[in-house]
């Protein structure tokens, strides 16, 4: 039903025979031996587009032209029929404006994705004819209000914990010597605004003296199951998000989306953690160990491998993976052109040690990411981290050339991966007041008509209950045991 997963790789895949397998420009692999990976996770902080699932009203009469008003009811069935008729991620034809709006908690008619099969959103129905009508799920014509919030903002309450956190975060990354070696992100901005709060503005300077620019990695993307209709997941341009975040924080980090840019380049979309390893260790270990990460572009031939089929609508390695097949039926190996990937059984943090203590080279990679991501492949399928939650994922990957071909053999760390840092779990619904919106969430339309809104506080040094968790007790260390590097 996602018809649209296609349209990110195609020009690129096809745009092999155009660039060739030149690959002569790129750092070389590394040497033999052993490398580690210390990855560490944040969860993007709440955005706008978690908004409407934690505070869209309940009541009816609030989303009608009485209830709005005749000019904001009027103007946001014309903003939202615009934004469905664009071909981002698919167009959904427009709005049925003769329907309207309905509220959270609102009886679905037909087959919904929701247990209760009430809705958890705001509502309105599209007027896309392949769709089934009044059903919300994957296949049908009621779509909610968070999914037109194309590649949202950080909420300015987030934007304002994220900094707390930061502090609490630079104690540790002081206290442990940790320095990045490259931060990175999926491609959505809010993940982008995240790493910039977290990592890149957190007051250790000295852990990003070497960071240049925030690089949107491949396939560690959000994917909001459930849905036909995903622009709050389909990111814009880089250059078009560094002009949108610098309108609400100022100067911020350069972003470097090379991976994903030019005729043969790795998909901005897509989640699929077996791809993100092969990318981890045959494209990006060979810039890391050679100091090359200001430029990084795609190995044409490894995008070939990891894509291939796809734009026939065949592909030969699933768009998307999922736990526990990452466990149980992992992607084994890839072979693209001169290097090859194999897959390792996870080994021991005690052994991850060990190689560490022997002086094996240890890359510190941060990124950006999302709860779906986070709850399968970090979490093993258990549960979500909290927004601005750090955690810890660790990989070896062996190194080894004869003849030609270079062979990475990568294991992760077995088991879950350890938490860092905690945060704040998301507002209680109908808590935030508009402040905690800010002027963050006023893009691509200002949707507060929808919601619930708290009364802003009246009391001189009085806080709305979100920004009051903007402090560092509230961002916890992990345990001495989980915290070692």
């Amino acid at each position: 039903s996602h018809r649209s997963e296609l349209r990110g790789v195609t020009a690129g895949v096809q745009g092999l025979s155009e660039v060739g397998n030149d690959t002569s420009s790129l750092p070389p692999p590394p040497p033999n031996g052993t490398y580690l990976f210390k990855l560490l996770f944040v969860r993007h902080g709440f955005s706008c587009a978690n908004v409407p699932w934690n505070a869209c009203t309940k009541d009816a009469d609030k989303l009608t032209k009485k209830g709005m008003g005749e000019e904001v009811y009027n103007s946001l069935l014309d903003e939202i029929d615009t934004l469905l008729k664009a071909q981002e991620p698919d167009s959904m034809v427009g709005l049925d404006k003769e329907w309207g709006f309905v509220p959270r908690g609102w009886k679905i008619p037909g087959i919904s994705k929701t247990a209760d099969n009430k809705s958890d959103d705001c509502l309105f129905k599209v007027k896309n004819k392949s769709l089934v009508d009044d059903q919300y799920d994957d296949f049908g014509n009621l779509v909610a209000l968070r999914q037109i919030i194309k590649d949202p903002h950080v909420t300015a309450c987030d934007q304002q914990k994220a900094k707390a956190g930061a502090k609490v975060l630079a104690g540790w990354l002081k206290d442990n010597d940790i320095k990045f070696d490259l931060v990175g992100s999926s491609s959505l901005k809010r993940a982008i605004e995240t790493v910039e709060l977290m990592y890149m503005q957190n007051p250790y300077n000295a852990s990003v003296e070497k960071i240049k620019a925030i690089i949107p990695l491949p396939y560690v993307n959000e994917k909001n199951l459930g849905t036909p209709f995903q622009p709050e997941n389909f990111p814009y341009p880089p250059e078009v998000q560094e002009s949108q975040m610098r309108k609400i924080f100022g100067e911020t980090t350069k972003i470097d989306g090379g991976l994903s840019s030019g005729n043969m380049s790795y998909p901005r979309g897509d989640q699929q953690w077996d791809k993100f390893k092969v990318v981890l260790a045959l494209d990006l270990l060979a810039s890391l160990y050679a100091g090359a990460t200001d430029d990084i572009r795609p190995n044409p031939e490894i995008v070939a491998a990891l894509e291939e089929g796809r734009a026939a609508g065949k592909p030969s390695i699933p768009v998307a993976s999922e736990w526990p097949q990452v466990r149980d039926e992992p992607l084994k190996a890839v072979e693209a052109g001169s290097l090859n990937y194999e897959w390792q059984a996870p080994v021991s943090g005690k052994s991850y040690e060990e190689q560490l203590d022997a002086g094996k080279r240890e890359f510190t990679i941060g990124i950006g990411s999302h709860s779906h991501l986070l709850m399968e492949y970090c979490l093993e399928g258990e549960s979500k981290p909290n927004n601005l939650a750090v955690l810890e994922k660790r990989m070896t990957v062996k190194v080894e050339t004869v003849d030609g071909k270079t062979t990475f053999k990568v294991a992760e760390v077995e088991g879950p991966c350890k938490l860092i840092m905690d945060a704040p779990p998301s507002p209680t619904p109908g808590s935030l007041a508009g402040s905690d919106y800010g002027e963050n969430c006023k893009v691509p339309f200002d949707f507060k008509p929808f919601m619930d809104v708290e009364p802003e506080p009246t009391k001189a040094g009085e806080l709305t209950s979100c920004a009051a968790e903007g402090s560092a007790r509230h961002f916890p260390l992990g345990s001495s045991e989980e915290a070692k590097p």
